[in-house]
C-alpha cells in the first residue's frame, strides 16, 4: 500500500512538473512542425487519391484496408501516427536527465524510474490529446470525414490499451537512447520504420511476410487495426479484442524489458560519471 502511493505521488509530482515547464514554455514550434508534417502528409495523399488514382482504389486494397473510403482510412492512420509519436515523446527525459546533470540525484533519491516515466508519458498523452484534436477539427472542416457511428467504449478501450503498448515500447527505447547518447538517430529510425511498417499509409498486408511478423510486434500495428475497425467500420470491443490483448502482451513485454534495460544502463551511466 505504502509503496502504491510512493508510486502515485511520483507520477502526480511528474504531472505537475510537466504542467507548468509546458505553461511557462510551450512548445509551439514543435506543435506546428508536427502538426504541419500530418496536414501535409493527408494533403500529398489527397491529390495523389484524387489526381493519380482518380478518386478509385483496388478491390484489393479495400479488402486488406477494410474501407473503400481511402482518405478517411488514411487521416486515421495519420492522426493515430501523431497521437503515438507525441506519445513517445518522453522517450529523451532520461537522457535529458543526464544532460542536466540531475540523474545522480533522481537515482540517489530512489526516485521509481517506471513511475517517473509514466508521468512524463501520461502528460504527453495529455497534451497529444490536444493536438490531435486541433489536426481533426482542420482535417474535418477542409477535406471532410466520412465516419459511422463511432462506438465510443471501442474507441476508449484501443486508446487505452495503446498507451500500454506505447508506454512499454518507449521505455525500451529510452534505455536504448541513453545507451548510445543520441536521441536523434534513435528517435528518426524508429519513427520512419513504425509509419513504414506498421499501416500508417497503406495496409500491412502488402509487406514482405518477414516485415508483417516485424510490424505485429510493434505497438501501433494492432493499435491502428483496432481504431480503424471502431472508427470506419463501427465494430464494438468485442470485435477489437485480440488487437486488445496484443497491446497488452506487447505493453506488458517491453515494460518488463524496458525496467531492466533501462536499470542496467542508468548503473552503467552512474559508474562512468561517478
Amino acid at each position: 500500500m505504502r509503496a502504491s502511493l510512493r508510486l502515485l505521488r511520483t507520477v502526480r509530482a511528474v504531472l505537475v512538473r510537466e504542467w507548468y515547464v509546458n505553461l511557462r514554455a510551450y512548445r509551439v514550434s514543435f506543435f506546428l512542425s508536427t502538426g504541419m508534417a500530418s496536414l501535409f502528409t493527408l494533403l500529398i495523399g489527397y491529390f495523389l487519391y484524387h489526381t493519380v488514382f482518380a478518386g478509385r482504389i483496388t478491390e484489393e486494397f479495400a479488402a486488406l484496408a477494410g474501407t473503400d473510403r481511402y482518405m478517411s482510412y488514411l487521416t486515421v492512420g495519420v492522426l493515430v501516427y501523431l497521437f503515438a509519436t507525441r506519445l513517445l515523446y518522453p522517450v529523451r527525459t532520461f537522457l535529458v536527465e543526464h544532460w542536466e546533470g540531475t540523474l545522480p540525484v533522481m537515482t540517489m533519491m530512489g526516485v521509481p524510474r517506471l513511475a517517473y516515466h509514466l508521468g512524463c508519458v501520461l502528460f504527453s498523452a495529455l497534451y497529444s490529446a490536444v493536438e490531435v484534436s486541433v489536426v481533426l477539427v482542420v482535417v474535418a472542416l477542409s477535406i471532410g470525414l466520412e465516419l459511422p457511428a463511432v462506438p465510443l467504449p471501442a474507441v476508449a478501450a484501443a486508446l487505452a490499451a495503446s498507451f500500454v503498448g506505447l508506454y512499454g515500447l518507449s521505455l525500451v527505447l529510452a534505455a536504448v537512447i541513453l545507451s548510445v547518447r543520441d536521441r536523434v538517430v534513435v528517435e528518426a529510425a524508429a519513427f520512419s520504420l513504425m509509419q513504414l511498417l506498421c499501416g500508417v499509409l497503406f495496409p500491412v498486408g502488402y509487406l514482405p511476410r518477414a516485415a508483417q511478423v516485424v510490424a505485429e510486434v510493434i505497438p501501433l500495428t494492432p493499435s491502428l487495426r483496432a481504431l480503424r475497425a471502431a472508427t470506419l467500420a463501427g465494430v464494438g470491443v468485442g470485435g477489437i479484442l485480440p488487437d486488445l490483448v496484443s497491446l497488452l502482451v506487447l505493453g506488458i513485454v517491453y515494460t518488463g524489458l524496458g525496467g531492466v534495460l533501462l536499470g542496467r544502463v542508468v548503473g552503467r551511466v552512474m559508474e562512468q560519471t561517478a
